[in-house]
């Protein structure tokens, strides 16, 4: 019985990491989705005032 009851530990120690494993992940694909959107709107942005900085025709 105490055999059994000492592989709960593990079982448990396993669980934990893995669950850590999976919000490391989950945070990282968040991260990756901001970064690609704040991309998207640097682009936007670009491409909404193409003037600024440059040489403007007259």
């Amino acid at each position: 019985m105490i055999f059994l009851l000492s592989l709960f530990d593990p079982l448990d120690q396993m669980r934990d990491h893995l669950a850590q494993e999976q919000e490391a992940d989950q945070m990282e694909q968040v991260n990756d989705a901001i970064r690609s959107l704040q991309k998207q709107l640097q682009e936007s942005q670009e491409i909404k005032t193409p003037g600024q900085g440059g040489m403007s025709m007259k």
